[in-house]
């Protein structure tokens, strides 16, 4: 295929797809996105020049402020360099002395631009006297100050390294000089460590020349100098000072308390004073307020990129918000035409049927399974709840009216009651009925209710017979042990609560053992069947018929009964006994042994009533197989 056909075909299927429309969202986040990121990039670099400016500012004014310092302690040298003139031109030639000088300090008004200031010295020139001629000055400085600042004697400061060039500095330029950064308590000219401000002293000579007479020494402490400065800084900005300008690894000569050894940014900043270099830092902490400013750009990126993502989000709605329902609405019906396959399919598995009950109109909706099981005609229209009501059992209307109630008045809102309705062919058929309320109104009354309805006819026969079984022998399907002696006691507690009597019969069969041996347990079987049909006829539906043993049987004869109905009843169960038996081809003759006991006459209790007839029993047999015997008879 050719390249141009293959173009054709893309124009073509792009014309006929959602393409465009596709393409657009992505379009404007791609707009704003770029847009955001350049308004980033241009708020950042104003804000990082912004603070760049800040920090200028900051660093430029803490290096006028310790150069206003420097000037002010300056400018006592100063005077004092004044003081010696004034001194020579008025006394012909007279040094300047210690004296005069400490009072001339004293009338000085020192303030807060003099911290720092740990005293004055006043150093004499004293000519050498070596082969050489180089001077070998004498200091002999006084405590021109007061306070721990005082200072004594001191020794040759010409012979010492650290402040020999800065005295050479001082008498060949005739100007102050600064001193590198010294341990002012080395040399007795302070606490701390510092420098030395050196201003020389010149007396005129003869020959019109001028002679070095002294030197005037003001040492500064560093820290006291520099503290005040600091404090003026501020939050999160941080001073150090070093010695020498662009030296690599310089001295430090001060650092402000807690500052970290490193700080988010530096600047820096030369000085030059007296023939001395500085270097003077400014370090920034991350708790300086200005350093918030450059998350503002961020910040602002964000937001324009949020925007552009609502704005996408937008367009992409409104392009293609008819094709995506389309496609919902499909997704969906699809999604619930299997879920209520799946539902229909289960519930036809299980065989239940199911029920909507619109509570408003009184209407159900059932389907087929539902009204197969109700007995409700398919043809028929669906029924309301009144109609079905008829349907059911009548002693299970009052239990399916209260579940209902208790339903509808119930949080929980789900009910489970079980209900017998008419059979097909007659009887009727047991059903268990499930409901949950699934919709309610704003004050939170029931509107709906749905649920399913289950044919448990089986497991409720189920039950019934183990419940028999577990009650009445299997062989005669008669009342057995368990089961006899709780009719007995409920009968004896109705006779005391009543005042009645009533009769306890017992009746064991004569040569019933060997019958069983000489003819098989099969009609011992048939024969013990024969005999229980026959006490059931011989006694009332009230009365109850019991097997104890292999061929004992007891008779509860209900009351009230007198003694005369109860030897009725025994000499008719006797009767019907010994009446001839036909089992097949064999014809079979039997006997019994009665024994009667009446309650209050021969016993109040099970026991002693048991007792008594089974004495009874055995007279009887003492006296004669036909013969009847009966307790006090």
């Amino acid at each position: 295929m050719s390249l141009r056909r293959r173009l054709l075909r893309w124009r073509a299927r792009w014309r006929r797809g959602p393409h465009l429309t596709q393409g657009l969202p992505w379009a404007i986040l791609l707009l704003g996105l770029m847009l955001s990121l350049g308004l980033w990039s241009h708020e950042r670099q104003e804000a990082e020049q912004a603070l760049q400016r800040d920090l200028d500012v900051a660093l430029h004014a803490a290096g006028q402020r310790l150069s206003h310092r420097l000037d002010a302690l300056q400018q006592i040298l100063s005077a004092v360099h004044a003081l010696a003139q004034t001194q020579e031109a008025g006394a012909a030639g007279r040094s300047l002395d210690e004296g005069r000088l400490s009072r001339f300090l004293e009338a000085l008004p020192l303030g807060a631009d003099h911290a720092g200031l740990e005293g004055l010295a006043l150093v004499r020139w004293v000519p050498g006297r070596v082969a050489d001629d180089k001077a070998s000055p004498r200091a002999l400085l006084g405590p021109l100050l007061p306070g721990p600042g005082q200072l004594g004697q001191a020794p040759d400061l010409w012979r010492e390294s650290l402040l020999q060039p800065t005295l050479q500095r001082a008498r060949e330029s005739g100007q102050l000089a600064l001193s590198p950064a010294l341990d002012l308590r080395s040399w007795r000219l302070g606490r701390n460590l510092g420098f030395v401000l050196v201003q020389p002293l010149f007396r005129p000579s003869p020959d019109g020349s001028h002679r070095l007479e002294s030197w005037v020494l003001a040492p500064v402490a560093l820290a006291a100098l520099m503290d005040p400065l600091q404090a003026q800084m501020p939050r999160g900005l941080s001073l150090r000072l070093f010695e020498g300008d662009g030296i690599p690894d310089p001295p430090l000569l001060y650092q402000a308390a807690q500052a970290p050894a490193r700080g988010l940014r530096q600047r820096e900043e030369r000085l030059h004073r007296g023939g001395q270099a500085w270097t003077l830092q400014l370090l920034v902490h991350a708790d300086y307020a200005p350093l918030t400013r450059l998350g503002e750009p961020l910040t602002l990126g964000l937001l324009g990129g949020l925007g552009s993502l609502l704005l996408a989000l937008l367009a992409w709605a409104l392009a293609g918000s008819r094709e995506r329902a389309q496609a919902l609405a499909q997704r969906m019906t699809r999604a619930l035409r299997e879920s209520e396959q799946r539902w229909a399919f289960a519930l036809e598995g299980a065989g239940d049927g199911v029920w909507d009950w619109d509570m408003r109109a009184d209407t159900l909706v059932t389907t087929a399974r539902w009204k197969a099981l109700m007995g409700w005609p398919l043809s028929a229209a669906e029924p309301r709840l009144s109609q079905m009501l008829p349907l059911v059992h009548p002693d299970d209307h009052a239990g399916l009216r209260q579940r209902l109630r208790d339903c509808i008045q119930n949080s929980q809102g789900s009910f489970e009651v079980e209900y017998r309705v008419r059979a097909e062919g007659g009887g009727w058929r047991w059903l268990l009925a499930r409901g949950r309320i699934v919709e309610r109104d704003s004050v939170h009354e029931p509107l709906r209710m749905i649920g399913t309805l289950s044919d448990i006819d089986a497991r409720r026969q189920s039950e019934a017979q183990i419940h028999f079984l577990a009650r009445h022998d299997p062989l005669t399907e008669l009342a057995n042990r368990a089961h006899f002696s709780e009719r007995l006691q409920q009968a004896l507690a109705h006779a005391r609560r009543y005042r009645e009597s009533l009769g306890l019969i017992l009746v064991d069969l004569d040569r019933f053992k060997p019958v069983n041996d000489i003819h098989g347990h099969a009609v011992g079987d048939e024969l013990l069947q024969a005999m229980a049909r026959r006490l059931k006829a011989a006694v009332r539906e009230t009365d109850v018929v019991g097997r104890i043993g292999g061929d004992e049987f007891l008779v509860l004869l209900c009351g009230p009964v007198s003694r005369e109905s109860a030897r009725h009843v025994a000499e008719k169960i006797y009767n019907l006994v010994a009446q001839p038996l036909q089992l097949g081809d064999l014809s079979l003759e039997l006997t019994c042994s009665v024994g009667l006991a009446m309650y209050p006459e021969d016993g109040e209790d099970e026991h002693s009533l048991k007792k008594a007839a089974d004495d009874a029993m055995y007279a009887s047999k003492r006296a004669g197989r036909l013969l009847l015997g009966a307790a006090g008879g």
